[in-house]
């Protein structure tokens, strides 16, 4: 039982069967180069209103939170090789991605974004914030469908 939990889509169709569905993105190209070593390969990305479960895990009952939003990025295991541990997607002055389930990555907004393009700062190191980071290059979406 998850009831009261915050929860995360597993693909677009579970998002709009929830109703919290609100854009998909997808990156300029893909898989999307970051620097000469280091690239992305997106599968899927989609930006849906945070939520709770309301009942248990099988079930779609799901109650939308009033504020923010999480933005998922399902890429595969090649792709996400040292997230986390080597390299982040993020910074203190923007939205920082988290490891998910699977080969998938997740960050939080508190309002809608208001372009269509989104960048973040790729930099090297963890989330340990006393440790200098270095850019290492960027990481953008674009705005595919409402």
């Amino acid at each position: 039982m998850r009831k009261g939990m915050e929860g995360i889509s597993a693909d677009i169709g579970e998002s709009k069967k929830r109703g919290v569905f609100v854009h998909k993105y997808l990156p300029p190209q893909n898989p999307y180069k970051i620097n000469d070593s280091l690239s992305v390969y997106v599968k899927s990305a989609w930006l849906e209103h945070k939520w709770t479960y309301t009942g248990s895990f099988n079930t779609q009952e799901t109650s939308i939170d009033s504020e923010g939003f999480t933005l998922i990025v399902i890429s595969d295991g090649k792709s996400l090789k040292g997230f986390d541990n080597n390299w982040l997607i993020g910074a203190k002055e923007d939205s920082t991605f988290y490891g998910g389930y699977g080969s998938s990555m997740t960050t939080n907004f508190d309002k809608l974004p208001t372009t269509d393009t989104i960048v973040w700062n790729v930099q090297s190191g963890d989330h340990d914030q006393s440790i200098p980071k270095i850019v290492i290059g960027k990481f953008s979406l674009v705005l595919l469908s409402k």
